[in-house]
C-alpha cells in the first residue's frame, strides 16, 4: 500500500506547511512560448549560452540515432571514474558494470516522478549501466532510479533537461527545485554528507512541443568500452561535447503524434456526494485526513454549485464539458427520449450514457487537440457522443461533430472507460439449493482428498455471465475452501478460504485480503471478472456465505486498452455490497440487533471496489502517462443515502444509539473514500502533478414525498384513464421524473399543447405549485424558476423543463400519481436533486499540489472546471464550455505557450 501523502497538520509529506511549489507554474522553466533559448549551466553557477536543443522525436529517427559506445571519464572532485556509456534502451545488459554501493533512499516528500529513464524517443542516454535494473523497473516500483556515472534526463515540472556528471562508484539520488535539479553524489566516508557533482544543466525554456516517449522491450547489444588510457585527456571536455551533441538545431516540434509530456500534469477527481459542510460536521481527521487535509491546504473555492437539478449524470457532464443540460442535453439521471417527434414527453433514457449526450468532454478535446487525457470511469464515457436529432434528425452540425469526436477518440494516446454501462450479474451471497445447483463430484478433475478430510460438495451456478462451477473441500478440520472455475477442474481454478472477518486496520495491510483471485469469464464485448469471499461455512458443508461482487464489463474506446485494463486490474465493481448487506444476507444487521459481524463483511466488499478503483488509477497513470486524467469514486454517495439520514436530528424518528452505531459504519466507509483521495494524492505529488477535487452534489435528509403529478391532476392539468395511468390526450403538464415539469407541447408526439398556449400552462403549473401548502399552512414548494429568469442555471433546453421548483425542508419529490395526495409522510432518505443553489447542495473545488497553495477564493458554478483544468495543464478547453477558467483567481496561470 502506498504511504500517505499527505498530513493535515503539514501539507504534503515531508513539508512543513502547505506545499508552495509552483511545479510548473509562474517561475517556473517552461516550454511553449514562440522562441526556444539553451543554455548550459554548470552546478558552480557559470553560464555558456546560445544552445537550442533539438530532442529527436521521430521514432523512425530515435531508432538510427546515437547508437553510441564511449568511455566517459566523469569527474568527482578531480577524481578520475570511468563509466560505460551505451546507447537509448531501456534495459541494459546483464553483463553491465555495477555500482559496489547500494541505491541511497532520498526522502520521498522530495524527490520527484522518476521519467522514463533510457527511452528512445526521449534520447535518454545512459551513460552508465551500473543501476541498469533499477531504471527498468523504475516505473513499476515507484523508486528514483539511480545510476552511477553521467547521463541524460528530463528535469521534474518539463522543459530543463540534464546532463549530470557523478561519481563512478556511488548511488545518485536527485533532488528537485524549480528551476534546476542538483545531482548529488555520495561521498564514501562514513558519515559525512553527501557533496554536490558536477551536474550541467541543458535548459529548453519555450520548446514548441514536448518530447515524445517509447517503450523498448528489447535489450541493448553488449558494446564493450573502450581504454581508459585512450581517452583520459579529454575527461574534462566531453559532457560538453555530448551536450553540443545533442543540442544540434532549434526546438523543433516532433512530426505528428501526441504531446506526451506537458508542463503540468493533473488528476481531476469527483467524489460523489462531497460535501464540505457534512464532511466537516460528520467526521474528524482520525477518519478522513487526506480529504480535511486537502481542503486545508489546498485553493479551494467556497463552494462549488452543481447542475440543477443536482444529480450524478447531469452534473458530471457539467465537469467534463464546462456546460449545463440546455447545451449538452444531459439534464438528469434520466433524460427525455430525443427527437421529440418519435418519443412521449413520459420517454426517457439513461443520463449516464454517452447517447444521450451532446457536448465535448475532455478526453474527446484532448484527443482533438493532441493532448493525452485518460477518463476512468467518467460518465458519458466511452463512445461518441450521440448528439441526438432534437426533432427529426441530426443536423449537419451534429453529424460532423460525431464523426470528429470519432476520430479523436480513435488516437492512441486518449484512454476512456465506462464499466457503468453494461452489468452480467448483480453482487450477492450465493447460497446452497437457491442460486447454486448440486453437481455431481466426480466431475471435477484434479482432486485429491487428504485422509480425515470432508467428502467434497459440488455446485454450479447458471449465470449472464456463463456457467460457472463450485467444489467446497477441506482438511483434516473440515471444509475451509470453495473453488471456482469455468470447467470443473482445480487447475486454473480461484479458492476462497473461510477466514475470520477482517479487524485489522486498513493501515499496513492490502485492502480485501481474504477475497480470492480473479476468474476471468468471457462474455460479449470483452470479460468479467469473478472474485469470492467465503465469510463463514457450516461444520457439514450444508450452508455457508459466499459472497461473490457483480460483473460489470469495463468498455473502452479501444480494444487494446479494454485487454490492457483487463489484464492489469484483474476485474472492475461499480459499487460495494451495500445492497446485499441491506436485506441480510451478509447477517443479522445491528438495526436488527445484529452484533456488528454483517457491517464488518459489508466493509469487507467496499475495501474490494476501493482496491480495484485504486489499481485501475495507478495503471492508467503509470503506464500511459496522461497530461490530464478524469477519475471517479462513488462509495461516499453510496453510503450516505442510506446512513447520513440517521444523524439527522430534525428527522421524528431520531434515536441517538442507532445514530452512534450507523455513524460509525458510515465513518469507516468514508475512511476508504479518504483511502482513495490518499492514493491519488499520492500519485500527483509522485508526478509533480496537481489533484484537482470536486464532487457531484450535497445531500440532505427527507420523511415526507411531494408528488406533483398528483397536484397538476387536482389542478385539472393532468388526467389519469381508468386504469390509473396518464393519458396524454388529455393531459396538458407532466412531471416525468420529478425534478420538473414539461408542457405536453404539439413538438412531442401525442403532445396537444400548441406553442401559442405553452406559456398559458406554465403559468397555470407555477400557481399550483406556489400555491400549496402542508396541513400547516407551510408551502410546500418555496419558489418556482423558468429557464428564462435563471439562464445562468442551465434550466430548460430540449432534453429539459418547463417548472422547475425548490422545497421546504424534509420534503422529497417523484413522478408517482400513487398514494393519497399530493403531499405524504414516507420512509427516510438521504438524497440529492434539489435546487442547486442551495447550501446543502452544493459540493467543492480544489486544487491541490502542482504550484497551487493553500486559501479559499469565491464559489464558483461546476461549469468552470472543465475550463480551469484544461488550462492548467496547457490545454484548449472543451468548445461547448460556457464559463471560462477561474486558474488565476486560484494563483496560476496557464503555461507560456498554450492553447488559448
Amino acid at each position: 500500500m502506498m504511504a500517505p501523502a499527505w498530513s493535515p497538520a503539514k501539507g504534503m509529506k515531508g513539508s512543513a506547511g502547505p506545499s508552495k511549489s509552483r511545479v510548473g507554474g509562474p517561475g517556473a522553466t517552461q516550454r511553449g512560448s514562440s522562441t526556444c533559448t539553451g543554455a548550459m549551466r554548470r552546478s558552480t553557477g557559470s553560464w555558456m549560452s546560445g544552445m537550442s536543443p533539438r530532442w529527436w522525436a521521430s521514432p523512425t529517427t530515435a531508432e538510427r540515432k546515437l547508437l553510441v559506445t564511449l568511455k566517459v571519464l566523469s569527474t568527482r572532485w578531480g577524481s578520475p571514474h570511468s563509466a560505460t556509456m551505451y546507447p537509448f534502451f531501456t534495459m541494459m545488459p546483464e553483463g553491465s558494470p555495477r555500482s559496489r554501493k547500494g541505491p541511497t533512499a532520498s526522502p520521498r516528500g522530495s524527490r520527484p516522478k522518476p521519467r522514463r529513464w533510457a527511452t528512445a524517443r526521449s534520447l535518454g542516454v545512459v551513460l552508465s549501466a551500473s543501476r541498469a535494473k533499477e531504471m527498468a523497473a523504475s516505473r513499476a516500483s515507484g523508486s528514483m532510479p539511480r545510476a552511477s556515472g553521467a547521463r541524460v534526463s528530463q528535469a521534474p515540472g518539463g522543459g530543463t533537461w540534464r546532463v549530470s556528471a557523478a561519481t563512478g562508484g556511488g548511488a545518485v539520488p536527485a533532488r528537485a527545485t524549480t528551476s534546476r535539479v542538483v545531482i548529488m553524489s555520495q561521498s564514501g566516508e562514513g558519515g559525512r554528507r553527501p557533496r554536490p557533482s558536477a551536474s550541467w544543466i541543458l535548459s529548453c525554456e519555450a520548446c514548441h512541443r514536448p518530447v515524445q516517449r517509447t517503450r523498448w522491450s528489447r535489450p541493448a547489444p553488449f558494446l564493450p568500452s573502450l581504454p581508459d588510457m585512450a581517452l583520459r585527456p579529454i575527461r574534462l571536455v566531453l559532457p560538453f561535447l555530448l551536450l553540443l551533441t545533442l543540442a544540434q538545431t532549434a526546438c523543433e516540434p516532433a512530426d505528428g503524434g501526441p504531446d506526451t509530456d506537458g508542463d503540468r500534469r493533473a488528476i481531476l477527481l469527483s467524489v460523489d456526494a462531497l460535501h464540505e459542510g457534512i464532511l466537516r460536521e460528520t467526521l474528524d481527521e482520525t477518519r478522513v485526513p487526506a480529504l480535511l487535509g486537502a481542503l486545508d491546504g489546498g485553493m479551494c473555492a467556497e463552494y462549488a454549485i452543481p447542475s440543477f437539478p443536482s444529480v450524478t449524470a447531469a452534473s458530471h457532464s457539467v465537469m467534463w464539458t464546462g456546460a449545463f443540460g440546455d447545451v449538452s442535453l444531459v439534464t438528469a439521471n434520466s433524460v427525455p427520449a430525443l427527437p421529440r417527434g418519435e418519443h412521449t414527453v413520459l420517454e426517457s433514457v439513461r443520463g449516464f450514457h454517452y447517447d444521450a449526450a451532446a457536448a465535448e468532454p475532455l478526453w474527446i478535446t484532448g484527443g482533438r487537440t493532441g493532448v493525452p487525457v485518460v477518463s476512468h470511469h467518467g460518465t458519458q464515457a466511452p463512445g461518441v457522443p450521440g448528439y441526438p436529432a432534437i426533432d427529426v434528425e441530426r443536423t449537419e452540425e451534429q453529424e460532423a461533430r460525431r464523426a470528429e469526436s470519432a476520430e479523436a477518440l480513435s488516437q492512441d494516446f486518449v484512454q476512456a472507460m465506462n464499466g457503468y454501462n453494461t452489468s452480467f450479474g448483480r453482487s450477492g451471497v450465493l447460497r446452497p439449493d437457491r442460486e447454486l445447483e448440486p453437481a455431481d463430484v466426480a466431475e471435477w478433475s484434479g482432486l485429491d482428498v487428504p485422509e480425515g478430510a470432508p467428502e467434497p460438495r459440488a455446485w454450479r451456478w447458471e449465470t449472464d455471465a456463463g456457467v460457472v462451477h463450485f467444489l467446497l473441500h477441506g482438511d483434516a478440520d473440515g471444509y475451509r475452501t470453495m473453488s471456482a472455475n469455468v470447467e470443473p477442474e482445480l487447475d486454473g481454478a480461484i479458492h476462497a478460504h473461510a477466514e475470520d472477518v477482517e479487524a485489522e486496520p486498513v493501515e499496513g495491510r492490502e485492502l480485501a485480503r481474504h477475497f480470492s483471485d480473479a476468474l476471468a469469464l468471457p462474455v460479449e464485448g470483452g470479460r468479467v471478472f469473478l472474485y469470492l469471499r467465503l465469510f463463514e461455512v457450516e461444520e457439514d458443508g450444508s450452508d455457508f456465505v459466499l459472497f461473490q461482487p457483480g460483473f460489470d464489463l469495463v468498455e473502452t474506446n479501444r480494444p487494446d486498452l479494454q485487454e490492457a485494463y483487463d489484464d492489469a486490474v484483474r476485474g472492475w465493481f461499480g459499487g460495494s455490497g451495500f445492497g446485499t448487506y441491506s436485506n441480510g444476507f451478509l447477517g443479522t444487521t445491528v438495526q436488527d440487533g445484529g452484533d456488528g459481524t454483517a457491517e464488518a463483511r459489508y466493509l469487507e466488499t467496499a475495501e474490494l471496489h476501493t482496491r480495484q478503483f485504486m489499481r485501475g488509477s495507478a495503471f492508467l497513470w503509470n503506464e500511459y502517462e496522461p497530461r490530464l486524467m478524469v477519475d471517479y469514486f462513488p462509495l461516499g454517495d453510496a453510503i450516505d443515502h442510506p446512513l447520513l439520514g440517521w444523524l439527522e436530528e430534525e428527522w421524528p424518528g431520531y434515536d441517538p444509539e442507532m445514530a452512534e452505531a450507523l455513524g460509525d459504519l458510515r465513518a469507516r466507509t468514508w475512511a476508504l473514500v479518504d483511502h482513495r483521495v490518499e492514493h491519488l494524492l499520492s500519485l500527483a505529488e509522485e508526478a509533480g502533478a496537481a489533484l484537482f477535487l470536486t464532487g457531484d452534489h450535497g445531500m440532505r435528509t427527507t420523511w415526507r414525498i411531494f408528488r406533483p403529478n398528483r397536484l397538476l391532476e387536482e389542478a385539472g392539468l393532468l388526467v389519469r384513464d381508468d386504469e390509473g395511468q396518464i393519458d396524454l390526450s388529455r393531459t396538458r403538464a407532466v412531471a416525468p421524473n420529478g425534478y420538473w415539469i414539461s408542457v405536453n407541447r404539439t413538438a412531442w408526439r401525442e403532445g396537444i399543447v400548441p406553442p401559442e398556449e405553452e406559456a398559458e400552462v406554465i403559468q397555470a403549473v407555477r400557481e399550483a405549485l406556489e400555491g400549496f401548502e402542508d396541513e400547516e399552512g407551510r408551502p410546500v414548494v418555496t419558489r418556482t424558476l423558468v429557464p428564462e429568469e435563471y439562464p445562468e442555471l442551465g434550466l430548460g433546453g430540449p432534453a429539459g423543463g418547463d417548472v422547475y421548483w425548490s422545497l421546504a425542508p424534509g420534503i422529497r419529490a417523484n413522478a408517482s400519481t400513487a398514494g393519497q395526495g399530493p403531499l405524504e409522510d414516507t420512509n427516510m432518505w438521504t438524497g440529492h436533486g434539489f435546487d442547486s443553489t442551495e447550501p446543502d447542495m452544493h459540493t467543492v473545488f480544489c486544487g491541490v499540489g502542482g504550484g497551487f497553495e493553500a486559501g479559499r477564493f469565491d464559489g464558483v458554478p461546476l461549469t468552470v472546471i472543465a475550463p480551469t483544468v484544461a488550462e492548467y495543464v496547457g490545454m484548449e478547453a472543451p468548445r461547448d464550455a460556457v464559463t471560462g477558467s477561474v486558474l488565476s483567481r486560484m494563483g496560476l496561470s496557464a503555461p507560456p505557450g498554450s492553447s488559448p
